[in-house]
């Protein structure tokens, strides 16, 4: 498979000092997505300051808004300074094609901060366009 050159991945970052949001508060901070159909490739996140953990859940927030769609892709346990205070993880090239997304759809985070007045959080996707993943 195909592995885009690091131009080709758009790096997005989100961060704050409470709650990542929910699927459905639109305005919610944690959210990324690219105007045109996308592969997810990795996600980086740090946590510091205050203590405990919490799961971090990703979820697709499908661009017909019924919700029909919606959906749990992944979650990590114990994230936060109680437990993993960094999160690494890379999509390999070869399981890319399980991580496309079309225009409209949203990657969405979820995690309730343990101790929101102290702890902070920082996220970072990199997203790249699936017309790059191209197999030539």
């Amino acid at each position: 498979m195909y592995i885009p050159p690091p131009k080709s991945i758009v790096s997005i970052r989100a961060e704050g000092l409470g709650d990542m949001g929910t699927v459905t508060d639109e305005t919610s901070i944690g959210r990324f997505s690219l105007d045109q159909d996308y592969v997810l490739t990795r996600i980086r996140g740090h946590f510091s300051g205050g203590s405990g953990s919490a799961t971090l859940s990703l979820y697709v927030d499908h661009r017909d808004t019924s919700g029909s769609y919606d959906s749990l892709l992944a979650t990590w346990s114990s994230v936060g300074t109680g437990g993993a205070a960094d999160l690494h993880h890379r999509i390999e090239a070869e399981e890319q094609h399980h991580w496309e997304f079309r225009a409209g759809d949203v990657l969405c985070f979820t995690w309730t901060n343990p101790d929101s007045g102290t702890m902070r959080w920082a996220l970072e996707v990199g997203l790249c366009p699936t017309s790059e993943l191209v197999n030539g």
